[in-house]
């Protein structure tokens, strides 16, 4: 009996000594996870204003393409070609406002004006808008370069 008695006894010290060390292991576990999901959605946001950097800089890379493309029709006398790419300029940099910060958009904000008012001398066969287009590239220019 006694020997039954000890035995229960030892089962008992040992199941609880299991357990213990069991949910000692699960608030470990639990501990590094929330470390682990803060680490995750840090990594997150940073990734995001990455990939939103990288696709601002893209809609300016185009702003600018398209801007040069449109002074060569304009040098070439092909004012409805050119007007198309200063339209598609001026998408273009619509879509970069709004990726861009604040600086960004202070620099850029008076720019979309500007180009409606060149597409508009375009449309009205004005060979001086290539001086303007010059202009809003060294605008854009410079901007790339603080940035």
């Amino acid at each position: 009996m006694i020997k039954m008695f000890i035995s229960l006894l030892f089962m008992g010290v040992v199941f609880s000594v299991g357990y213990y060390l069991g949910t000692s292991g699960v608030k470990e576990v639990k501990g590094n996870m929330a470390g682990l999901k803060e680490e995750l959605v840090t990594k997150t946001h940073k990734l995001e204003g990455e990939v939103s950097a990288i696709r601002f800089r893209l809609y300016m890379d185009e702003v600018i393409t398209s801007l040069a493309s449109s002074k060569t029709d304009l040098t070439d006398k092909n004012f409805g070609t050119a007007a198309a790419k200063i339209q598609k300029a001026s998408e273009s940099l619509s879509s970069a406002l709004a990726l861009a910060n604040e600086f960004q958009k202070k620099v850029l904000t008076p720019l979309p004006t500007e180009l409606r008012a060149i597409h508009d001398n375009v449309l009205q066969m004005d060979g001086t808008a290539v001086v303007k287009i010059s202009g809003i590239e060294k605008e854009i220019s410079k901007l790339r370069k603080k940035s």
